[in-house]
C-alpha cells in the first residue's frame, strides 16, 4: 500500500494538498485555497478555516486524515517525546 519511498504523511492526497505553494499569497493564512497546514515541529496538522469576508483565517487540529482516515495525532506519543 507505499505510494511512495519516502512519504512524509499518511496518503497521497494529503500529500498533495501539503505541497500546495500559492504564487500569490505568503502564507496559508493568507491563500483561502490553502485549506490544510502541517506544522513540522509540533507535529501536527490543521485545518485552515478562512472566512475572506472579513479577511480572517483560523485552524482547527486535524485528529484523522479526511482522505485515508489514519490517525494523525495521538497526545499520548507528544506527551512521551516530550519527557
Amino acid at each position: 500500500r507505499c505510494y511512495m519511498k519516502n512519504k512524509k504523511h499518511c496518503c497521497k492526497r494529503m500529500e498533495d494538498e501539503l505541497d500546495f505553494n500559492c504564487r500569490i499569497h505568503k502564507t496559508p493564512w493568507e491563500c483561502k485555497d490553502q485549506l490544510f497546514y502541517y506544522d513540522p515541529e509540533e507535529k501536527r496538522y490543521f485545518f485552515l478555516l478562512h472566512d475572506t469576508a472579513e479577511n480572517f483565517c483560523t485552524q482547527t487540529y486535524m485528529y484523522f486524515c479526511v482522505w485515508c482516515g489514519k490517525k494523525l495525532f495521538d497526545q499520548q506519543r507528544l506527551t512521551n517525546e516530550q519527557n
